[in-house]
């Protein structure tokens, strides 16, 4: 049977890092779950980025044994630390989302339609763009943190119809 989560996993995997403003190449991280499985993310130690950030909220999937395949109407969150968080969406939006998120948003686009393994079963997706966007985390008996980001979530259905094995090489230009 074909896994969702594993899927994407191999599809993030061979996208091309991120570059911010200041020319810093990172490599896209890639997680999945609930909140708290979030938020177990956010707490461990730093010793490398935990960011840019693709992160797949929890879904139903349907699974087709005859083809195989395996649908989700998925939501995956692009996400990076606001670290200028008292500046206004102007900034946000021309130091991260444009240097940063839109930019590891397209290529995943790009990879989903070029993979082989993938497909949109719609002509559309959704997309929003939340800046300064606080995530808090902690329970009640621990101290509450907040996680500011700016993100963009896609929404879309997306069908895994072969496994990883067949995943395709891609080359991206835009880098």
């Amino acid at each position: 049977m074909i896994v969702f989560e594993t899927a994407i996993d191999a599809i993030v995997n061979v996208l091309p890092p991120s570059v911010d403003a200041k020319n810093v190449s990172r490599s896209i991280q890639f997680g999945w779950g609930t909140i708290e499985e979030l938020n177990k993310y956010l707490l461990l130690p730093s010793n490398r980025s935990k960011y840019p950030l693709i992160w797949l909220a929890v879904g139903k999937d349907t699974n087709d044994l005859r083809e195989p395949s395996v649908t989700r109407r998925a939501r995956l969150i692009f996400a990076t630390r606001s670290t200028n968080s008292s500046e206004l969406n102007r900034y946000q939006f021309r130091n991260d989302f444009d240097v940063i998120l839109q930019p590891v948003l397209d290529n995943f686009l790009y990879a989903l339609m070029c993979s082989g393994i993938s497909r949109f079963n719609d002509k559309d997706f959704e997309t929003e763009r939340l800046p300064n966007y606080s995530v808090e985390f902690g329970g009640e008996s621990q101290t509450k943190q907040i996680a500011v980001w700016n993100a963009i979530t896609l929404d879309a259905e997306i069908t895994i119809n072969r496994s990883i094995e067949c995943l395709n090489d891609i080359t991206f230009f835009n880098n």
